[in-house]
């Protein structure tokens, strides 16, 4: 489509009443919407932290930089949560 134009098809003349309206309210019920995300708790986020990564030597800067660099981002995206939140993500970010 190069271009497009508007045109005009047919006119109409709409009497309304003079006189005040109501709109009904908007329903409570049903679907839709976006849920709130859940948070998980920074007790808990530092507990699986440190389950993983408390017996690491932090003054081995090779070894350091190797884990974040390289061993981290493999366990992260092996996690079926963070998949998840990515998937979620994606779609949020397409639906903007």
């Amino acid at each position: 489509m190069d271009s497009y134009r508007v045109e005009k098809r047919a006119m109409h003349k709409i009497i309304l009443p003079d006189e005040p309206g109501e709109v009904p309210p908007v329903p409570t019920t049903g679907g839709g919407g976006q849920t709130e995300t859940e948070l998980d708790q920074l007790s808990n986020i530092l507990k699986v932290f440190n389950d993983h990564f408390a017996d690491i030597d932090w003054g081995d800067d090779d070894r350091i930089r190797k884990l974040i660099t390289e061993e981290i981002p493999v366990r992260v995206g092996a996690d079926v949560a963070y998949q998840n939140a990515m998937k979620r993500g994606a779609i949020n970010r397409m639906l903007v």
